[in-house]
């Protein structure tokens, strides 16, 4: 019964030809999934199956990049974002969070690598550098912390002295 319920309510999301956008929100709708439009906060008319409607929070959002280890350098990031230009993100990249989390990824590995693992302030220098070419994708960085940033040897001292 319950899968029954769940189609009918599928069904009928799909068939009710108004969008809500909150006011924190901004809109993308799509003809036929060509010629994005930007869609403002309202109750927005949206013909189904022609008009396909995307939404994104345009307020500040935290992402935490997971913990990353190189060499004897353990380091978590974590970063608060916002999207300024909806359609220019939702034309660019597919899943936002996963390429914000592969760009810090890429370049906290390559700095670790580089032998410079002792200069956290200048990791956090140069990743906010780094991602304000997101700026092109319609994101803005607004703040990177770095959440954890402990030498492996200082932590198992640590730990050991517990």
């Amino acid at each position: 019964m319950q899968p029954l319920v769940d189609w009918l309510l599928g069904l009928w999301r799909e068939l009710v030809p108004f969008v809500k956008i909150e006011p924190w929100e901004q809109g993308v709708r799509t003809t036929f999934g060509r010629n994005p439009k930007s869609v403002g906060p309202g109750i927005r008319w949206a013909v189904p199956v022609v008009h396909t409607v995307e939404v994104m929070n345009t307020r500040g959002q935290p992402l935490e990049v997971d913990v990353q280890t190189v060499g004897d350098v353990s380091v978590r990031v974590t970063l608060n974002y916002r999207v300024v230009d909806v359609p220019r993100l939702f034309a660019e990249v597919d899943e936002h969070e996963e390429y914000l989390a592969n760009e810090v990824r890429s370049f906290v590995s390559e700095w670790l690598t580089t032998g410079q693992p002792a200069r956290a302030a200048l990791l956090r220098h140069y990743l906010e550098r780094r991602l304000r070419s997101t700026a092109r994708y319609g994101i803005l960085v607004i703040d990177v912390a770095l959440a954890d940033y402990v030498p492996k040897a200082r932590a198992l001292r640590l730990l050991g002295s517990l």
